[in-house]
């Protein structure tokens, strides 16, 4: 224990409270109610005291812990920026190809001699165009899933870290 928290505490222990002051006893400026405590205030620690390393246990580590949290935080962007770009690449590839599916369908129809031809080249293009989609839309959502999943990891990482620090003294 340091020689400033000894004096804190001793000044602490020996402290007397008399009682509330009333207007009388209250020194100009006080307010009256508030009860006293005996002793000067160089016996009393003041902010400085406080504010040392000795009163904040583990500020020594709040550097590196720092670092590690902005790290992670940054590895775990990075993670989801590359997931974003993949989805990104997924949906314009799904683009080109439904409109390079569109294009044909277009050609197939001007080509049609009958309506019932027609009719048959616009269902199967309908078909084709929807499961084109849900396949499109699996994709992107597990893109998305295994994205977030991977960023998530190393933040996920650092609160149960943290998380175990805070409750293993409670839990001791």
């Amino acid at each position: 224990m340091s020689t400033k928290a000894k004096a804190r505490s001793a000044a602490i222990e020996t402290a007397e409270v008399k009682g509330p002051k009333t207007a009388e006893t209250a020194a100009p400026g006080e307010a009256p109610g508030i009860p006293a405590v005996a002793g000067t205030a160089a016996e009393t620690p003041g902010p400085q005291a406080l504010a040392g390393a000795a009163a904040v246990p583990g500020i020594e580590d709040f550097p590196a812990a720092a670092q590690r949290a902005y790290d992670r935080w940054l590895k775990s962007s990075d993670t989801l920026v590359k997931g974003l770009e993949q989805i990104n690449k997924s949906v314009l590839a799904y683009a080109q190809s439904s409109f390079d599916a569109n294009l044909d369908t277009v050609r197939q129809l001007m080509a049609c001699s009958t309506v019932t031809e027609a009719v048959e080249v616009q269902t199967s293009h309908v078909k084709a165009a929807l499961d084109g989609l849900l396949a499109e839309s699996s994709e992107v959502s597990r893109i998305a899933a295994t994205s977030l999943a991977d960023a998530f990891a190393p933040l996920q990482s650092e609160f149960s870290d943290r998380f175990a620090k805070l409750w293993k003294p409670l839990t001791a």
